[in-house]
């Protein structure tokens, strides 16, 4: 179906997350040396998500879990640089807004009421989310 007048929207996400992550480098469980040091990673932590959307209804907050791996390249007794992945695991929620759009500077609202079956939304389905994340990092010891 087409697009009705109040169906477009702009939307925008913005999520914070604070936790705690571990690093385990294996190979350097005796005297290894050389350049290379690959690690394994995990955590946990609180993320928050908030989408700027007209169907929700302020952020919401979950659980997340971390694991990923990467490798430390050591440039100098001072310099190194480390490369890794980060698969995040969690499971949110979000709660629909009472209105879909607010026009004319909040004088008027256009309601959520029913869907085109019919159907009232009172919630939505949880859904899981699993986002993949590499970083590049640059690191200097003074």
């Amino acid at each position: 179906p087409e697009l009705g007048e109040f169906d477009a929207e702009h939307r925008s996400l913005v999520t914070m997350n604070v936790g705690v992550n571990g690093l385990w480098y294996p190979l350097n469980m005796g005297n290894h040396a050389g350049r290379f040091h690959p690690y394994l990673q995990g955590g946990f932590s609180r993320m928050s998500y908030d989408m700027n959307s007209n169907y929700t209804d302020g952020p919401v907050s979950t659980m997340n879990f971390v694991l990923g791996g990467g490798i430390r390249f050591i440039a100098d007794e001072l310099i190194s640089i480390r490369l890794d992945v980060t698969l995040n695991f969690n499971r949110l929620e979000f709660v629909p807004s009472r209105y879909f759009d607010v026009l004319a500077d909040g004088t008027i609202k256009v309601p959520l009421v029913t869907l085109p079956d019919g159907n009232q939304v009172t919630q939505y389905e949880p859904q899981d989310m699993a986002t993949l994340a590499w970083g590049l990092g640059f690191f200097a010891s003074f």
